[in-house]
């Protein structure tokens, strides 16, 4: 029985790995990662994992501690109650599910201090905007971005000054923070 509680946890904790990557390429957002289920199947979404690690980022590591602190909690709390020991040990297949609920409940934990993280980092780059005499030039659309970005780039850039985001930071905060990074005085095109 001990093993099979022994396999629970570890498969909480792996498979949270998988869960903290998926929330990250849905850029931490409920209604994202709901449409994947939805696409998908809930039962291929907790049961086929192909694991893939998260980036290495501060939520991520909050994220990945808060998963392991509370699985070991209740792992630890288990070998102190007969009947949830046992069924930790009868339903290690529930850990999917366990271990989904565990990331959800910290990436709405950490939803607040993220946004008034990402909130700060726009507004410097807005301000930063406002103080530059460039030409900003915006991509959009949804196949081409960055390809498009890059020749223009080696166009602009024979006569010009010209900055871009690197590679394909085309969200708020990656152009927020390319801003920041990249532009200044001399830039006379930002892409």
């Amino acid at each position: 029985m001990l093993i099979l509680v022994l396999m629970h946890y570890f498969w909480i904790v792996f498979i949270g790995l998988h869960f903290i990557y998926l929330f990250q390429i849905k850029e931490y957002r409920f209604d994202r990662l709901q449409s994947m289920i939805k696409e998908i199947g809930i039962m291929r979404f907790l049961y086929s994992v192909k694991i893939t690690l998260p980036a290495f980022t501060i939520r991520n590591l909050l994220l990945v501690n808060f998963c392991f602190l509370i699985s070991t909690s209740l792992f630890l709390f288990s070998f102190e109650q007969k009947n949830i020991f046992e069924f930790l040990g009868l339903t290690f297949i529930l850990a999917p599910i366990t271990s989904i609920i565990l990331i959800s409940l910290g990436v709405f934990i950490t939803n607040i201090p993220s946004n008034l993280i990402r909130s700060l980092i726009r507004f410097q780059a807005m301000q930063k905007v406002k103080k530059s005499s460039a030409v900003f030039i915006g991509i959009t659309g949804s196949f081409g971005k960055t390809s498009t970005k890059e020749c223009l780039f080696h166009v602009l850039s024979a006569k010009y000054n010209v900055t871009k985001t690197p590679k394909n930071m085309n969200t708020d905060v990656g152009i927020a923070l390319s801003i920041r990074k990249s532009l200044t005085q001399k830039t006379e095109y930002f892409i």
